[in-house]
């Protein structure tokens, strides 16, 4: 299927009325406040899913990275798409290319629906990650505010 007509029927389908590719072939739309791209790669066709995941934990996180690793290995924690951190910045992106020719609007809208999936699962994953506030840190606001005559809750 052509990408002009996927865009077409799901814009219809979902109510999307502004969704309409840009001036590099790519439109954005969100689902459960989440942003997804779409991008047509012309040459090739190939159509393109990609998202922001989430912000990895301050410091880095080795076994976070490891996770990741282990989840792109023959797509078995990812669905079919591949994570990876955009090289100017900290932050996780969920990718997947398909070929258009031969791809169903069925297919399509399946492949948008397990993308989704994916990304509150690997939001869920950098969550449970995050360190957790340091008690000796919460110990001293708490004793700032007790001296100052408040107290934060």
């Amino acid at each position: 299927m052509e990408f002009e007509q996927l865009l077409e029927r799901f814009r219809k389908d979902t109510g999307l009325e502004n969704l309409a590719p840009d001036g590099m072939d790519t439109c954005t739309f969100l689902v459960d406040e989440m942003k997804i791209s779409l991008m047509h790669i012309a040459e090739g066709g190939r159509l393109l899913l990609f998202a922001e995941v989430g912000e990895l934990p301050d410091g880095g996180c080795p076994a976070l990275a490891m996770a990741a690793l282990k989840a792109n290995y023959l797509f078995r924690g990812t669905g079919g798409a591949t994570l990876a951190v955009r090289p100017d910045s900290s932050m996780l992106f969920l990718n997947q290319s398909m070929l258009l020719e031969n791809l169903s609007y069925e297919e399509f809208v399946q492949a948008i629906s397990n993308f989704v999936d994916t990304i509150e699962e690997w939001q869920k994953m950098i969550a449970s990650y995050r360190p957790a506030a340091n008690v000796l840190d919460v110990r001293a606001a708490v004793k700032d505010s007790i001296q100052n005559g408040y107290m934060k809750i």
